[in-house]
């Protein structure tokens, strides 16, 4: 997986040196959307790994355990609570319990940040134009040709 400091790297190395210096506002705007791209390339991978510690917190567990429970005193596994098929189907449920209780500790948490850095977000939001914006005055520029080689490979 390739970092914000790589896409920098690559970015000034794609550059002239002279435009660095004339344009050092198109230079930041572009590296802040590199940035952008990247978190949210890792986004995914986060997200997963949050899920999966959120799995083994002991609300999680607690809730797994009542699931689990809860299908093996399920009416058609009364017979043999503890067989094959009751076990599988308690574990099935134990996992879609800790599954789902994962979820809702993920978004409660988010929903607390979002409480807590809202208004520094929207402030930021607002006052930031819109990527496309931003970015139009570079796409109209023209590309040197040995930054088409290198893109092109």
């Amino acid at each position: 997986m390739r970092t914000r400091c790589w896409w920098r790297w690559r970015f000034l190395q794609l550059m002239d040196p002279a435009e660095i210096e004339v344009d050092q506002q198109s230079v930041d705007t572009c590296l802040a959307f590199n940035a952008l791209q990247a978190v949210r390339a890792t986004l995914p991978e986060y997200r997963q790994k949050a899920l999966a510690m959120l799995a083994r917190t002991p609300e999680a567990e607690a809730e797994a355990r009542r699931a689990y429970v809860t299908e093996q005193g399920c009416r058609q596994h009364r017979q043999c609570p503890d067989g094959p098929v009751a076990v599988t189907a308690a574990e099935q449920a134990a996992d879609r319990a800790r599954e789902r209780t994962a979820q809702h500790l993920l978004a409660t948490r988010l929903g607390q940040l979002h409480e807590l850095t809202g208004d520094r977000v929207d402030a930021a939001a607002s006052a930031a134009a819109p990527w496309a914006e931003r970015l139009a005055p570079l796409a109209d520029r023209p590309v040197r040709e040995e930054v088409r080689v290198v893109a092109a490979t």
